[in-house]
């Protein structure tokens, strides 16, 4: 993971603040002060910012990195411009032309960028325009070169630190000022609602015995407020917020408030961080004045590009490319030909696939129809059969009724042979008084559908009561529709068929 390096460096002391970005939320990995002596206005002091900058990198394994630098307001030319209604993108071309009339020392080499303020194509816009000197960012650049840094963005240093403290207060509305305290000045800057409407950078007398700063300070921020009331048409700041600790700035706090009577917050910057490593370790007795290298590494790591950043200003958009426009509407069309060719291969897939199963379906019917054919054959067979095939019971009935009395023969064995056909015969094995009884059984169960194959004889005395011993085979037609049953023909000396 990317880490960031962010520096910023007064007459006494530089700061550097290190991290990177998990999401919303900002590490801070190293946070640590480098003794300075001389201020970054001369080029031999900027020689001995740049020596005790790469041994203190050094020391850090942090040599040739890319930083992010802060600049401070003394060092810029920061002017509000009224620019007539147009479209945001038309705003960079027109702060161009405008800010000559409005930086009496602008020249054609000053980077200038800009934060809009209010303003629409309807409406006049309102910018806060900011310039720097091309001596002033060249002596800054040769300082990080010399240090073994290279410069990444340069930034204004109070709209850093009000970038944090807004961080702080997401939901806050009003007029604010926010007061970051460095060695012997500090930046007042006012942010309305979550806009950064003015800032200032005052000299303030150096700390030693009988020197009051706060005194001094209060001044400065009671000019401020009446400049900030003639800015707003008569809008008033309704909080001051310092940036530091209690152990830091408690009286100071209490000594605003009272000659003030604002309400007067503190604010820790590192309150808006996540400390790990050496930074979780250490204790920074001015903690406040890291305010705007943590706002500079905020930014960056959360992807929030800087309200006034001179080696990357707002620039004119450049003019639609017609090959782009070309090529997007030729990938537009590739786009819907592949689209319409892919619904349409997918349409002949599924209708292939409707195919297929309709032709499976078919088959499966199809096979299912030859069983159920084969099946109402069958059964149409069986109807045929079951409708002529013979009743044997009935048969035997009939042949009850049909044959000689009982005292003439017995019937020891009746058997009855079906074939595939309709129809059958049936064999009877059995005792008789004479030979003659067989012949008349034949005679009487004889008609249309019954007539007797075969039939044989001989004595037998196993029986006492016959002396016969007969077989004889009766062949049944099967019946025809409307065949009625044969009339009984009764038996000799009988009144009616035999049993």
């Amino acid at each position: 993971m990317a880490s960031f390096i962010a520096l910023e460096w007064d007459s006494r002391q530089a700061r550097v603040a290190i991290g990177h970005g998990q999401g919303e939320v900002v590490v801070v990995e190293q946070a640590f002060a480098v003794a300075l002596e001389g201020g970054e206005g001369d080029e031999a002091s900027s020689r001995s910012v740049s020596e005790r900058l790469r041994a203190a990198f050094a020391s850090r394994g942090l040599a040739d990195a890319e930083v992010l630098v802060a600049v401070g307001r003394s060092s810029i030319e920061l002017r509000p411009l009224v620019i007539p209604p147009a479209p945001e993108e038309e705003l960079p071309e027109m702060v161009k032309m405008q800010a000559p009339r409005a930086f009496s020392t602008l020249g054609d080499d000053w980077p200038v960028d800009f934060l809009p303020l209010s303003g629409s194509t309807t409406q006049t816009w309102s910018v806060l325009a900011a310039a720097i000197s091309p001596t002033i960012l060249n002596q800054i650049r040769k300082t990080v070169t010399d240090a073994g840094l290279t410069l990444g963005r340069l930034v204004l240093r109070p709209f850093a630190a009000a970038s944090l403290v807004l961080r702080s207060r997401k939901d806050a509305s009003g007029v604010r000022m926010v007061v970051d305290l460095l060695a012997d000045e500090a930046d007042l800057t006012v942010v309305d609602e979550r806009q950064v409407m003015l800032a200032r950078t005052v000299r303030l007398p150096a700390a030693g015995p009988g020197v009051d700063q706060s005194r001094a300070l209060i001044g400065e921020i009671r000019r401020t407020l009446a400049a900030v009331s003639n800015e707003l048409a008569g809008r008033k700041v309704s909080q001051i917020v310092i940036c530091g600790t209690s152990s830091e700035h408690s009286s100071l706090q209490a000594q605003v408030q009272k000659d003030l009577g604002l309400e007067v917050a503190l604010f820790d910057p590192f309150s808006m961080v996540k400390t790990t490593g050496e930074a979780a370790r250490q204790s920074l007795s001015d903690s406040g004045r890291f305010a705007p290298v943590l706002g500079m590494l905020a930014d960056e790591a959360t992807a929030t590009t800087p309200a006034i950043d001179f080696l990357h200003p707002r620039q004119k958009p450049p003019p639609p490319n017609p090959w782009r426009m070309y090529t997007l509407i030729g990938l537009t069309a590739t786009v819907a030909v592949l689209a319409v060719a892919a619904w349409l291969w997918m349409d002949l897939i599924d209708k292939d696939n409707r195919l297929r199963a309709a032709a499976q379906k078919k088959v499966q019917l199809e096979g299912e129809m030859k069983v159920l054919k084969k099946q109402a054959a069958q059964v149409r067979e069986l109807d045929v059969w079951s409708a002529s095939a013979v009743n044997w019971l009935d048969e035997l009935a009939e042949l009850s009724r049909r044959a000689p009395p009982a005292e003439d023969f017995r019937i020891a064995i009746w058997l009855v042979n079906v074939g595939s056909n309709p129809g059958g015969s049936l064999q009877l094995d059995g005792y008789a008084r004479s030979p003659e009884v067989p012949l008349d059984i034949g005679r009487k169960v004889t008609d249309a559908r019954h007539h007797v194959r075969s039939s044989s004889s001989k004595e037998d005395e196993s029986d006492p009561r016959y002396g016969y011993l007969f077989r004889q085979m009766i062949v049944v037609d099967p019946k025809a529709d409307g065949d009625a049953p044969a009339p009984a023909i009764p038996a000799k000396g009988t009144k009616g068929g035999a049993p």
